[in-house]
């Protein structure tokens, strides 16, 4: 039979290649294969299937996925309907039902991408570096015959495009610590195509790498840790051994770098039998660390608050501080009460009774309830009053508004940051979340970014 015209499914397999004849009659089909061409088998009609070719598939214009594996150098794409061949020169055909193959749109089929393409194939040969006599770059340029329109690359030769993101996993888990800036640069690094962390030596961007690592190998996935250096990468790589993780990474690099990786493979790996868990406990695990996860968020963004108000403190003190001395020296100073307004709307006020004063221009009725509605009656009476009294007295009411402001949402949001116990580290600032940080993260979280005054 020749299997690029039709297909015969014998009780839901491909046996195209198998069998040498077949015959209908009676409700049954009668089969012959090539491997007994002496000897009839028999089938009930219903268990057997001829699929006509429907079309043929241009293998250049998709990348194909079969089962999870992208499948390569593919001279013809078959579809019969339910279906597909795949036939490639010097290989085995391979048959899957139409529900296992996934197809891509190959983007340099695009006569512009393509052109983009070959200026950076040229680019890499002309200027890359040469490890051991080889452009590496380049070889791999050569390689590349598809771009799937979801990488990266296919990003860069058609920017114009827009680019679907990542899902980021529901549950994000931290082994290796954190502090806010951190967490945040792993869920964008996780939800993102491309992310650039970047921060002065210290400032933990190993730690995110690692933390990043956890969770894409944690979803079923690979990641490859490049540098230009070795001693980067073999930072990442002893962080891993002292986590009891370093029989899950290979160091490679140079010939002699695989070389020592393969000559230093024992066979031994750790005992793994209890690293399986049943599905409904892990859903629940998994629901567990993202309510502990968005838990931990609101603390650090409260410590962080407090941080800023804190800071804000500080330059108020000695604002308020000067003014206080230079305001006291007045003696006719307005005594209205301002307690209840913000400080926006005593600011507000302040703008609007420096506009009044500058068109010097009396209120009329609609101004005054305007005034009487937006502020308060005590407000109203400021316009009596002359600039040279009245602003010097809107300025003291702000700062001392201000203070009050910061201190009740100090105190409110203290509670919020309850749980955070700060202890002082090798001088720098530390917490412990014995109740918010997931299982093998440890009970200390670096907030070596928070201000000192916490």
């Amino acid at each position: 039979m020749d299997a690029r015209k039709h297909l015969i499914i014998i009780k839901g397999k491909d046996q195209t290649d198998s069998v040498a004849s077949f015959q209908f009659h009676d409700g049954k089909c009668e089969v012959v294969y090539t491997s007994a061409p002496n000897k009839t088998y028999s089938f009930q009609s219903s268990n057997v299937e001829i699929l006509p070719l429907k079309k043929k598939i241009d293998p250049a214009q998709v990348i194909v996925t079969a089962n999870g594996q992208t499948i390569s150098e593919i001279d013809e794409l078959l579809d019969f309907g339910g279906y597909y061949r795949i036939i490639r020169n010097g290989k085995k055909d391979l048959s899957f039902r139409r529900g296992e193959v996934q197809f891509q749109q190959n983007c340099l089929t695009d006569g512009k991408n393509q052109e983009a393409f070959q200026y950076f194939k040229e680019t890499a040969a002309a200027i890359s570096l040469e490890v051991e006599g080889i452009n590496i770059l380049s070889m791999q340029y050569d390689k590349i015959k598809q771009v799937s329109e979801d990488t990266v690359l296919a990003s860069y030769l058609a920017p114009q495009k827009e680019a679907k993101a990542p899902r980021m996993p529901e549950a994000v888990i931290y082994p290796f610590g954190l502090n806010q800036s951190q967490k945040l640069a792993v869920e964008r690094a996780l939800s993102s195509k491309i992310s650039i962390i970047q921060g002065p030596p210290g400032t933990g961007k190993t730690q995110t790498i690692l933390n990043i690592i956890a969770n894409v190998v944690r979803s079923g996935k690979t990641v490859a840790v490049v540098s230009n250096n070795n001693s980067a990468t073999h930072n990442v790589a002893e962080k891993l051994e002292k986590k009891n993780a370093d029989f899950l990474t290979a160091f490679l690099g140079s010939l002699a770098n695989k070389q020592k990786f393969l000559e230093n493979q024992t066979g031994a790996y750790p005992n793994m039998s209890d690293w399986e868990m049943p599905t409904e406990e892990r859903q629940q695990l998994d629901q567990e660390t993202t309510a502990l996860s968005q838990e931990l968020n609101e603390m650090l963004n409260a410590k962080n608050r407090i941080a800023e108000i804190e800071q804000e403190f500080l330059q108020l003190n000695p604002e308020q501080h000067y003014f206080e001395e230079y305001y006291a020296t007045y003696s006719d100073a307005p005594t209205e009460s301002l307690d209840k307004l913000s400080t926006q709307k005593i600011l507000a006020l302040w703008m609007e009774f420096e506009q009044h004063a500058e068109h010097e221009s009396r209120l009329g009725l609609l101004q005054k309830l305007s005034i009487m509605f937006r502020f308060n009656r005590s407000a109203l009476k400021l316009f009596l009053r002359s600039p040279e009294l009245v602003i010097p007295y809107l300025q003291s009411q702000f700062y001392s508004v201000k203070r009050r402001e910061l201190e009740d949402e100090k105190a409110g949001t203290e509670p919020q940051a309850g749980t955070l116990r700060f202890r002082c580290q090798n001088g720098r600032a530390h917490t412990e979340v014995p109740t918010a940080v997931p299982s093998g993260a440890g009970n200390t979280v670096s907030l070596a970014e928070w201000q000192t005054a916490l």
